[in-house]
């Protein structure tokens, strides 16, 4: 199985303009992997998630959901599904966000961190970073107060039994 999704991006902006005639398709990567005009006219936001498998477990990041959020904007997901005797590759399933609701949970928020050896003491029992790591773009350099943040918003969401709390969170966050 291939690890990168790249081929499946590739093969499902041919799918989209051949068969589900969409157009000006630009394969773009951020915020999503494709953008494209749907036959009625509409800008939408494609984001491919890639499977071998029939049973399917992925995630989509905040960046692509944030799609949802713009007024202009739609977001379909196509799963792509690992298929040689198909034409493109691939059998493709394009479903809506509001359906993606349906079968997606959010778990609690993870926390990246990356480790080289050389890192460790000689004696391998402490760690010591001789330079500041470089940071992926979009990425957040961590620090008490967001760790202490996140798990504040996260207790919010999980409650779900006043959905102002979290609107009042947002807004006191954004002072």
């Amino acid at each position: 199985m291939e690890k990168s999704d790249k081929n499946a991006v590739a093969q499902c902006k041919k799918w989209l303009e051949e068969t589900q005639h969409y157009s000006s398709v630009e394969i773009s990567h951020h915020p999503t992997d494709i953008i494209g005009v749907s036959q009625n006219g509409e800008s939408t936001h494609v984001e491919v998630k890639m499977t071998g498998k029939d049973d399917y477990f992925g995630a989509a990041t905040m960046t692509e959901w944030g799609v949802v959020s713009r007024k202009d904007s739609i977001l379909k997901f196509v799963i792509a599904r690992k298929d040689d005797t198909n034409k493109y590759g691939y059998r493709f399933y394009m479903i809506d966000a509001e359906t993606f609701y349906e079968i997606s949970t959010v778990p609690p928020f993870k926390i990246n961190f990356n480790i080289k050896e050389s890192d460790y003491s000689d004696d391998k029992s402490t760690l010591f970073f001789n330079q500041k790591r470089k940071r992926r773009k979009g990425t957040i350099e961590l620090n008490k107060s967001i760790v202490c943040l996140m798990g504040d918003i996260y207790e919010l969401l999980k409650e779900q039994s006043s959905i102002q709390k979290l609107i009042s969170a947002v807004n006191n966050i954004k002072k």
